[in-house]
């Protein structure tokens, strides 16, 4: 290629090049197809080597669960009628509930699933409450650790999935079709793949005392376009895994240590003023809801091992579900009062398998059928 030279000069008038001229050199001649299949192919086999690895540690495609992908489900409920279905709480309903299961039990449109991970309830029942469109039927599934949290990730994390949703741009829209399209292709675009994620799942960190960190569960569940989530059958079956889990579910359900600058007095109204303002605005949320025609239904999944112990030492009945159900004066089915919902197996303590949320929503939909709530 031939050099060229140019007697322009720099816009503060100095001559530019050398001797004042624009010199390029001569670029020489490549054989560029070749080095761009050479490219091509050096990243279809690195990629392939990675997605070959991923599966290998057990990942599959799967959908991550993104505001993103969340929003176009909320969207659903906007208009939605008292038939509409739409399942609102934590990770336990978002596993336990079986969509198409449920839709078959109790007819009408196919159900909404709203719920996010480690989320207090409240969070999405009161965006429901303040859509003046909604007057479908919330189907609140309640955790009472959860759904006493004032603060912390129960809050933060639903908050970031309606925050992202009121703010739904044009150009999310576009993207979510591209993201599906390759999430349901390749394992090791999983979101637990990220370096974040290996390393608070994989290295083995000692816990600071004076931190409460708990560590999160690793990749333990699928997730569809519907949101419908199955867990894996690696957890479902692996002991070791169960058991890194169960490890795991405790300290975060024990709630953070009490911070030396409180009195054990202190805390304890801190937790329980929390606890009294979640229920006012539980109970607003549902009068809202019912004003317009709908209705709430709050449901109590199961829980298993020492973990179920927790729950009942740390969250009785009477202070936290009982409670919710007086003050808000909606029904509710909590499967520790019937005998049909018991003896269901949480692998890791809190969640179903697949198999035993497919048992688990039938019988509960027969329940809402015999109680006439459908």
């Amino acid at each position: 290629m031939p050099s060229f030279t140019s007697n322009s000069e720099a816009p503060d008038g100095t001559p530019s090049g050398i001797d004042g001229r624009w010199v390029t050199r001569d670029i020489p001649e490549q054989p560029w197809y070749l080095l761009l299949a050479v490219v091509l192919c050096a990243v279809a086999m690195g990629t392939a080597g990675w997605e070959v690895y991923a599966r290998s540690l057990g990942y599959g495609p799967s959908l991550d669960d993104t505001p993103n992908l969340w929003a176009p489900q909320r969207a659903r409920a906007v208009g939605a009628r008292r038939d509409q279905v739409v399942f609102v709480g934590d990770s336990r309903t978002l596993f336990d509930m079986d969509l198409a299961v449920f839709r078959n039990e109790i007819g009408g449109p196919e159900p909404i699933q709203l719920a996010t991970v480690g989320s207090n309830p409240l969070i999405i029942l009161e965006d429901l409450a303040k859509d003046t469109s909604f007057a479908g039927t919330a189907m609140v599934g309640l955790v009472p650790g959860l759904a006493a949290a004032a603060a912390g990730p129960p809050v933060a994390n639903p908050t970031r999935f309606v925050t992202h949703y009121h703010h739904w741009t044009m150009a999310n829209r576009m993207e979510l079709p591209l993201v599906i399209w390759l999430n349901e292709r390749l394992a090791f675009l999983n979101e637990d793949l990220t370096l974040a994620r290996l390393i608070e799942t994989k290295l083995p960190l000692p816990e600071r005392p004076s931190v409460f960190s708990p560590r999160l569960p690793p990749y333990m569940y699928t997730l569809d376009r519907n949101r419908q989530a199955r867990m894996t059958e690696a957890v479902a079956t692996n002991g070791a895994l169960q058991h890194q889990i169960q490890q795991g579910w405790l300290p975060l359900f024990r709630g953070p240590p009490r911070p030396a600058v409180f009195t054990p007095e202190q805390w304890g109204k801190m937790l329980s003023d929390g606890w009294e303002s979640n229920l006012r605005r539980f109970k607003q949320s549902v009068a809202s809801i019912q004003a317009r025609g709908g209705r709430v239904i709050f449901s109590r999944p199961p829980s298993s091992g020492e973990l179920y112990a927790l729950e009942r030492k740390n969250t009785p009945n009477a202070a936290f579900w009982d409670r919710v159900l007086a003050e808000t004066g909606a029904p509710g089915i909590n499967f520790e009062d019937h005998a049909e919902l018991q003896g269901f197996d949480c692998p890791e303590w809190s969640h179903l398998n697949a198999r035993d949320a497919t048992e688990y929503t039938k019988r509960f939909a027969r329940i809402l059928k015999a109680q006439a709530l459908f």
